[in-house]
């Protein structure tokens, strides 16, 4: 346990802090060790926040990016074949 005011380490039995002198309670000893805990809780959800965030941009580039670059590219390539068959055909004549 720890002092919450200086950091310094108490017995479980110290009313007072052997080095500044405040008093020590129960809920405050173990406050660095609580805060640590919050701390790894926070990368937990900011880690799971991202998580889902990449899954959902992928889900996007599949179901929804994908086919309209596929339905572009299709509209594109007829256009150049039709045009380079057009341009044949007055070759040819």
């Amino acid at each position: 346990m720890f002092c919450y005011k200086c950091g310094n380490g108490l017995k479980d039995d110290d009313v007072y802090c052997p080095k500044c002198g405040t008093k020590a309670h129960t809920d405050m000893q173990s406050g660095k060790e609580d805060k640590k805990d919050e701390d790894g809780a926070l990368y937990k959800i900011v880690g799971a926040i991202i998580v889902v965030g990449v899954v959902l941009l992928i889900l996007y580039a599949i179901f929804i990016a994908l086919p309209w670059i596929l339905i572009i590219g299709g509209v594109v390539l007829t256009v150049l074949v039709v045009g380079a068959l057009a341009n044949s055909k007055k070759e040819g004549s």
